[in-house]
């Protein structure tokens, strides 16, 4: 099979997947009124969620419009594609490929007074490393950033670099979102550190308790802190 007909096939696949998870998950949203009261203050906000955790990311902001920041990177395509046949808009970029354009589509979308999605640690890790991006796009916009996660159960874990979390039709499943983190736009570097910490404490906070929330244990301890690029 060819890998044009790959890229074509596996994204409608796994969206009809997503579509029917929806329908047949034991769903619970966890502290939605925090992403409601950021939105309602701020107009739009970034939604922030490890890449491990980003298969039912389309169930978290279902209610207003809202642009997914992804990569360049040919599973980063086929990952937009999959929100594409979702109902959202795309920005591509990321770290590694594309970044400034994908910044630039992000900021654009912002005007357009749209919220932006996007997992700060991606495209290919470290896992749950949190990349100043996030930062930068909170602190250009001026919207606030929102972490969410999910965790459920039973559910698939793959062997690949961010150990992604698939639930099985019928599983329990929680999103969990988390207290809002604003980055002030003449923010200093050391600040705009700060906020990237906190950011990365924030989504392990959730992403933890959202596993113990489903009866399964946190994750493993991930790999020791380097630096973040």
């Amino acid at each position: 099979m060819s890998r044009s007909l790959v890229r074509r096939i596996v994204p409608a696949l796994f969206a009809a997947y997503v579509v029917f998870l929806e329908r047949t998950l034991r769903l619970e949203h966890l502290h939605r009124e925090r992403l409601t009261a950021a939105r309602d203050s701020a107009g739009a906000v970034v939604l922030a969620v490890w890449h491990s955790r980003f298969a039912i990311a389309p169930f978290t902001h279902r209610d207003a419009p809202l642009v997914a920041l992804v990569s360049r990177h040919g599973d980063g395509r086929m990952l937009g594609e999959v929100f594409r046949r979702l109902g959202f808009e795309l920005a591509f970029g990321s770290s590694t490929r594309g970044g400034a354009q994908g910044m630039r589509e992000a900021l654009r979308a912002a005007r357009a007074g749209k919220s932006i999605g996007l997992a700060p640690d991606g495209p290919r890790g470290p896992r749950r490393r949190a990349k100043p991006g996030v930062v930068a796009l909170a602190r250009l916009t001026g919207y606030p950033v929102v972490p969410v996660t999910f965790s459920a159960r039973p559910a698939r874990l793959f062997d690949s670099w961010d150990r992604s979390m698939l639930p099985w039709p019928f599983a329990r499943a929680v999103i969990l979102y988390g207290e809002p983190i604003v980055v002030a736009r003449d923010a200093a570097p050391e600040a705009q550190e700060q906020a990237r910490q906190r950011i990365e404490e924030a989504l392990d906070e959730i992403t933890d308790e959202a596993d113990r929330l489903v009866g399964r244990e946190p994750e493993t301890p991930r790999e020791p802190v380097g630096s973040v690029s």
